[in-house]
């Protein structure tokens, strides 16, 4: 009768319950076990666990709770599993040994509950207290010249030499660098990221009166009237040339806003100034763009480029982005080269200019 009960209650158990030999065979697997990992039953038994629903960079577990549950023990911990469906789910697990009538441990039960739910709540909360520490330290340094320009040299192939440097923000915070992949993000998601675009566009149209350079903006400047009016009132001073100024927009940017950059684009090239569409071929429908963006410089992705020498498909997609660049009479800039063999490669396909930490990376500019 016991026995009865505790097989009826196992059954109806929200939670998913599982039965494995010591080898880890799936020999039992509850309704909850079907609701939660959608593989019925018959699917489960007879198949080891780690098929079924451990991630592959997660088997590491399943051989602690076979040690451990072997010897007596009872593990607890929270984790990552896979579905039948593919979709990663956090999971509470408890696991414990089945004692035989001798004592002696013959098999292990495992209980796991979907805490997914309460992860993602755990996981929003530390992004949003992340954000507001990060909306807090770039608006100070704003105030107060806490951030810096490094650049990183674009070389013409043709002529061997440095042609320009692309501007990348850095913070300073306690005596320290922060690169721009800690704050930018949350900068993207707030008007913060407009006032980052106003700071970029005047401190690197300062540095493009010394030498050339390429300055980033964000998705939210394309269609800012504000913006164009603060580089063609820079311009106006005679301050720098607007053929030593290259504005860079991403393609994906492009992409959700097109009538804003559209007009941007347009506005940028007539005052003068170079365009240039950056992560180019990461979208789709990437040549449709060029119709409809009159730029002056493709930026080749850096995921075909660092393949480049040992993938044909990449090699080809590249040689066709060059082919139809130059066919729009804009100039290609090849992202990410790393080393001397794809250097000499993309100098074959025609790429007219490289960057990357074969070239040179992200430094202080020695303005003079």
């Amino acid at each position: 009768e016991e026995n009865r009960r505790l097989t009826a209650i196992i059954r109806s158990s929200d939670d998913a319950v599982l039965t494995k030999d010591l080898s880890g065979v799936v020999t039992g697997w509850n309704q909850g076990a079907e609701r939660l990992y959608g593989y019925s039953a018959g699917e489960a038994i007879g198949r080891h666990v780690s098929e079924l629903i451990i991630p592959a960079d997660r088997v590491g577990e399943e051989g602690r709770i076979l040690r451990e549950a072997a010897a007596g023990e009872t593990v607890s911990f929270e984790t990552e599993r896979v579905t039948k469906a593919g979709e990663w789910i956090d999971v509470s697990l408890r696991a414990f040994p089945i004692r035989g009538l001798s004592g002696e441990v013959t098999a292990i039960c495992t209980v796991g509950h979907d805490v997914s739910d309460r992860r993602r709540r755990e996981r929003a909360e530390q992004r949003n207290s992340e954000a507001l520490i990060w909306r807090k330290r770039l608006r100070r340094a704003l105030g107060n010249g806490g951030l810096v320009f490094h650049g990183q040299p674009i070389l013409d192939l043709a002529s061997g030499r440095v042609d320009h440097h692309e501007l990348l923000v850095r913070m300073q915070l306690d005596g320290e660098l922060v690169s721009p992949g800690a704050f930018l993000p949350f900068a993207e998601e707030s008007e913060l990221i407009r006032d980052l675009d106003l700071w970029a566009v005047e401190q690197g149209m300062g540095i493009g009166g010394k030498l050339p350079v390429a300055i980033n903006l964000s998705a939210r400047s394309l269609g800012s009237r504000g913006l164009l009016i603060a580089i063609e009132r820079r311009l106006s001073t005679g301050a720098v040339a607007p053929g030593d100024l290259t504005f860079e927009i991403t393609e994906t940017a492009a992409a959700e806003n097109m009538p804003g950059a559209r007009e941007l684009v347009g506005e940028l090239t007539r005052m003068g100034c170079g365009v240039a569409l950056d992560d180019f071929g990461t979208g789709y429908g990437s040549f449709t763009y060029l119709r409809h963006l009159p730029v002056t410089q493709l930026k080749i992705d850096i995921e075909f480029i660092r393949g480049i020498s040992d993938d044909d498909a990449d090699r080809r997609v590249v040689e066709s982005m060059i082919d139809v660049a130059h066919n729009f009479e804009m100039t290609t800039v090849a992202e990410g080269v790393e080393d001397q063999a794809t250097l000499d490669l993309l100098g074959e396909l025609g790429v007219d200019q490289v960057q990357g930490y074969h070239v040179g990376r992200p430094q202080p500019l020695e303005l003079g």
